[in-house]
């Protein structure tokens, strides 16, 4: 089915946009950052990688977004951190994609790093209120110590989207005792999700 022509002025009080596939990359990005509208919320998904000058026009193009989604990207990486460097505070950013299949089976390596999410939130954390990581980054040492050390400039911080994390055993008091240490970090936190526990 073909894609109907969107003219810059068709949705001048546009405030959620879900854009996925790759006629996204080739006409709707174009179109939106043409037109320009009041977006609030924003999920984009797929080949991300491939265009990201022209999400990062867009997000110049519309700095009201507050919600941005992108959990059905196939590939998040430091480069696309680094173009929300950019980007006025969000409240809320989903960076959740799969990476493994329902039977546990991986399906990707996790494409950004713990020092790339740590560079963004130290820039543009302050306002955030909910961060989806789910499946992105194995829960380690390295991820825990890049959140516990951005409480100060994510102080908002309400509710925290951890990945999977994979054992040789069930999962006991003393895994999850670090949200303890969360709590008294981001004072606001009420919400930890810990995503899938994988039995290796």
């Amino acid at each position: 089915m073909a894609v109907p022509h969107l003219e810059a002025n068709t949705l001048p009080h546009l405030k959620v946009a879900e854009v996925h596939g790759i006629c996204y990359s080739r006409f709707l990005l174009r179109s939106l950052t043409a037109n320009r509208p009041p977006l609030r919320r924003l999920a984009l998904g797929h080949e991300l990688g491939k265009s990201l000058r022209n999400f990062a026009t867009l997000l110049r193009a519309c700095p009201s977004i507050t919600h941005l989604d992108l959990s059905s990207a196939r590939e998040i990486s430091d480069a696309t951190l680094a173009v929300l460097k950019d980007h006025p505070p969000r409240t809320t950013l989903r960076l959740h994609a799969h990476l493994f299949d329902p039977s546990g089976r991986r399906l990707r390596q996790a494409t950004f790093t713990t020092n790339g999410l740590q560079r963004l939130l130290k820039v543009r954390g302050s306002n955030l209120k909910l961060l989806d990581i789910a499946d992105n980054l194995l829960i380690n040492y390295d991820l825990l110590a890049c959140i516990a050390c951005l409480s100060r400039t994510s102080p908002l911080l309400e509710i925290l989207h951890l990945g999977y994390r994979e054992r040789g055993r069930a999962m006991s008091v003393a895994d999850v005792a670090f949200i303890s240490d969360l709590k008294r970090g981001y004072p606001k936190l009420r919400n930890v999700g810990l995503g899938t526990w994988l039995q290796s």
